[in-house]
């Protein structure tokens, strides 16, 4: 990459980075808004931030999973098989219960019983990096939106601008090795040849 379009990219980075802040500083969220899509447009394609709610959702949805107890395997609690099993007459006396709810493992199809079943959520670690964000909260008419509203939109431009600024070291450092390993090429003599190191 030409070295002057570098030194271009940088600038701009920085500027808008700058205007990013100081535009959430007076609460100027056009300003933020257009320095934000124009540092993620600076950025070649496959390292932009996309802006989506579904994408969103998907990755940061922390489902629950349910483990076997007979094969250990751990399962999507929403897609597992559950039901009300009716319980014998000598259990339902003694349980004062009619039904108790089981669940069937996909893997070695055996009857697992909820209440003895370990529940596990899996939760994102932090920090976190998702290469998407979803769309900005809208502001809408109404005095509970108008004081919450500052708190979203403050918490979404942090988490757009974080999502950039990793992307823009993921580019950075893609790039580094892409220079070193071109600093690493043979030394070739003036005639072609291989020189050799002494």
């Amino acid at each position: 990459m030409p070295q002057a379009r570098l030194t271009d990219i940088n600038t701009a980075a920085i500027t808008y980075r700058r205007e990013v802040i100081s535009g959430l500083k007076a609460k100027n969220y056009s300003a933020c808004f257009g320095s934000l899509y124009a540092l993620n447009g600076l950025l070649p394609e496959e390292y932009r931030v996309k802006i989506s709610d579904i994408i969103y959702e998907d990755k940061t949805k922390q489902d629950i999973f349910v483990k076997c107890k007979f094969c250990q395997i751990d399962q999507d609690f929403k897609i597992v098989k559950k039901f009300d099993l009716l319980l014998p007459l000598i259990k339902r006396i003694l349980s004062s219960k009619t039904h108790e709810k089981i669940w069937v493992c996909t893997d070695c199809k055996k009857n697992n019983l909820l209440e003895q079943t370990e529940l596990i959520q899996k939760i994102l670690g932090e920090p976190y990096f998702l290469k998407v964000v979803p769309k900005p909260p809208e502001r809408k008419d109404g005095l509970m939106d108008r004081a919450t509203y500052h708190s979203k939109i403050q918490v979404w431009i942090w988490t757009f601008l974080d999502e950039i600024e990793e992307r823009m070291a993921k580019f950075r450092d893609d790039n580094w090795s892409k220079g070193d390993q071109m600093d690493e090429t043979l030394d070739l003599g003036e005639t072609g040849e291989e020189q050799d190191a002494d």
